[in-house]
């Protein structure tokens, strides 16, 4: 039983609590759709692990149907903020989402249905939203004046989605050495402990972004 509980699903859920907890009442529409897609991860996460640990059976079939959530959710977030920032046609919202579509239904088909992992659809989906972030970080090194990016949620998810995708991308293009027996520290496999940082990382600083949104909110009720 204790297998089915993994770090991963820990952090997980941790990150899911505070979401719950700092974006209570949350009045944008996007924020508040974080409880929602947390939820749906740590689904994917606990059935992933079951089928695996206890009912020894496939799972790829589960990490695909998450797969499609992931453009559709992060791609609305990162709309929005980079348009918070600069300006954007919301085309390029409704294009990223069509392609992504396309890129799937293309793998799924070519591999035969959606019980072999579409890992094409998420090499692509993970530069996608690496290219995303790398705008916002250009924009923000653009455009003039002082902004408080310490006290700024959407400045911390973004840094943390990036750190996680970007991080997942070098992972996965070195995985042949990350994966060889030597790669080891402390008996651990090297790219588990790289990908629990990532994780840990990701949902840390989605955490502590969500608690910025609270306190700007206290703050703006209290003045």
């Amino acid at each position: 039983m204790t297998a089915l509980f993994t770090y991963y699903l820990i952090i997980e859920v941790t990150c899911l609590v505070a979401s719950v907890i700092f974006l209570w009442r949350e009045p944008h529409t996007v924020w508040r759709l974080h409880p929602w897609y947390l939820l749906v991860v740590v689904l994917t996460e606990f059935t992933g692990t079951y089928l695996t640990h206890t009912a020894d059976a496939p799972n790829q079939w589960v990490y695909n149907l998450y797969l499609f959530v992931i453009p559709i959710f992060l791609g609305l977030v990162l709309y929005h903020i980079i348009h918070a920032l600069t300006p954007i046609r919301r085309r390029w919202l409704y294009g990223w989402w069509v392609v992504c579509l396309v890129v799937y239904v293309a793998e799924t088909w070519a591999t035969g249905g959606i019980s072999v992992y579409n890992k094409y659809t998420r090499y692509f989906v993970n530069g996608g939203i690496s290219v995303a972030c790398a705008y916002y970080f250009v924009q923000q090194y653009r455009i003039p004046g002082y902004r408080n990016l310490k006290a700024s949620p959407d400045f911390w998810w973004l840094y943390g989605t990036c750190c996680f995708y970007i991080g997942q991308g070098i992972i996965t293009l070195f995985s042949r050495p990350l994966s060889h027996p030597g790669a080891i520290i402390l008996g651990i496999p090297l790219y588990k402990i790289l990908y629990f940082i990532l994780t840990y990382s990701l949902y840390g600083l989605w955490s502590y972004a969500y608690y910025l949104r609270w306190h700007t909110r206290q703050r703006s009720s209290n003045s």
